[in-house]
């Protein structure tokens, strides 16, 4: 998949949303992003989305963490044991591999243009990118695009867009108004 192929599929696709009255927006990046990432050789249907839906809320609940997670989301660590669980479910229930690959380590010192950099290159080869938006947002979405100005989003909460003059690096001091939070930046591909 390529970067056009990308957008056109955020574009035929829409993504599933999450309940008004929960905080369970990191499984539904991980499954959006699962979608676009297998879109669009394989589509998911109903059963197969509500599975991996299940499968993400049996692993919270084994974790322990379902009820705090539907509180107040969580944290990477937890998100990124997740993404590994829902991403081995549909590889083993589709027969495609989806591949997680965690953009950010071996860059050295991070900086936000590193990162924006390092999201562009795998938007470029049409592997959408999971991200935590600390501050103005405390929310999970995926990276879809960029333009000059924006990074663009396939959102659970409808969110369509960042400003990138608003995007920063989630540590102490940092008061950009989105924070990206480093250990979460992961892309999807297919295998």
């Amino acid at each position: 998949m390529d970067a056009a192929t990308l957008l056109s599929a955020a574009q035929r696709l829409k993504p599933l949303k999450q309940g008004d009255q929960d905080s369970l927006c990191c499984l539904y990046s991980i499954i959006n992003a699962i979608r676009l990432a297998l879109h669009p050789e394989i589509t998911l249907d109903h059963g197969q989305t509500r599975s991996l839906f299940v499968e993400g809320i049996h692993f919270l609940s084994h974790a322990d963490a379902l009820l705090d997670t539907i509180e107040a989301g969580m944290d990477p660590p937890l998100w990124l044991k997740l993404c590994r669980e829902l991403t081995k479910h549909v590889s083993q229930t589709t027969g495609v591999q989806v591949h997680r690959t965690p953009l950010l380590s071996g860059l050295g010192r991070l900086r936000p243009h590193k990162v924006l950099n390092a999201i562009q290159g795998s938007l470029d080869r049409g592997a959408p990118v999971l991200l935590m938006l600390m501050g103005g947002y405390d929310h999970c979405s995926i990276a879809v695009g960029m333009t000059e100005h924006r990074m663009l989003l396939f959102d659970s909460g409808r969110l369509k867009w960042v400003k990138r003059a608003n995007l920063g690096l989630y540590r102490s001091g940092v008061t950009s108004l989105h924070q990206i939070a480093p250990a979460s930046v992961v892309s999807l591909s297919r295998r």
